[in-house]
């Protein structure tokens, strides 16, 4: 599906026969904004990244959001003690795109992929379409098939900065938003929770996302679903039983500790719930790490 748009990419995809869906949305400020326009989990979202080995000599890199990639694996990986990241100008010209649509699929020339061996047991990934704002949905077997990509482990889990939070708090938020994805998830029940870090508004911040495939939620009630007894028109008709507080109570609690939730949807398409937590840049004590601390509601 292409909606009449045309990139080399698109191009590409439809020369090699395979199944894929494109998504066109805003341009995102950061991978978790990005998975949130498109309804699905950071964690699904692949960053191709052009990598030089030696001179005229690059990769792909395909690694997923939530994860980097490690080094020195990869310098193992390719038998070199040296590799490098072009400058931008330089991905431009080996690849035909722009930073933040660079894509191995109808790229100017045609260098090796390597995707990270985390993507297999994925059910989709999302690429770059090959201009800003556009993605591709496909199966990853689909991808590594048609890319000829060598699989393998090269990344690891970014790791999180400590939060300052009252943890029973913190988890009564998490298992509302995971109760709600299950309750509204549709047929499948299919939930994703994805934990990140990204720059927000008054400094770093952990996201932590919830994400489901189901019922979602019409343009006319996202404006008012963390308004108190605020129930949505299609709970109602179908009678799914709530009283409309649940995230009335994580808007509260989320603000409480200074941060913030925000909520991704189209009817019919599913659900992110994001949870900004701003990221504690002291000490990281115990306390710190969240394990203990007097919860804002009884200050």
């Amino acid at each position: 599906m292409t909606d009449e748009l045309r990139t080399p990419a698109i191009e590409a995809l439809e020369a090699a026969g395979i199944p894929f869906t494109v998504m066109r949305t805003e341009i995102a400020r950061s991978a978790e904004e990005s998975a949130a326009f498109q309804g699905i989990p950071v964690g699904s979202l692949l960053r191709s990244i052009l990598v030089r080995r030696a001179q005229d000599d690059f990769l792909f890199v395909l690694v997923p959001g939530g994860r980097r990639f490690n080094w020195p694996k990869l310098r193992q990986l390719l038998g070199t003690n040296r590799l490098t990241l072009p400058t931008e100008e330089e991905a431009k010209a080996e690849t035909g795109y722009v930073r933040g649509a660079i894509t191995p699929f109808g790229a100017r020339r045609p260098w090796p992929v390597i995707a990270d061996a985390s993507i297999e047991a994925l059910d989709l990934v999302a690429i770059g379409g090959g201009a800003r704002g556009v993605n591709v949905h496909l199966a990853p077997a689909d991808l590594i098939r048609a890319t000829d990509a060598q699989v393998v482990d090269i990344t690891v889990p970014d790791a999180l900065p400590p939060v300052l939070v009252d943890a029973p708090a913190l988890r009564s938020c998490l298992a509302n938003l995971i109760a709600n994805a299950i309750k509204y998830g549709g047929t499948n029940r299919w939930v994703g929770v994805t934990a990140s870090t990204a720059p927000g508004r008054k400094g770093p911040e952990v996201r932590i996302a919830v994400t489901d495939k189901g019922l979602g939620i019409s343009s006319a009630d996202l404006p008012h679903i963390f308004e108190p007894f605020y129930r949505g028109a299609e709970a109602l008709s179908r009678q799914i039983q709530g009283n409309g507080l649940g995230l009335s109570i994580v808007k509260g609690i989320v603000d409480a500790h200074g941060g913030s939730v925000t909520a991704h949807s189209a009817q019919g398409e599913g659900s992110t719930f994001v949870l900004h937590l701003p990221a504690h840049q002291g000490d990281p004590s115990p306390v710190a790490q969240g394990t203990r601390h007097p919860s804002p509601q009884h200050s």
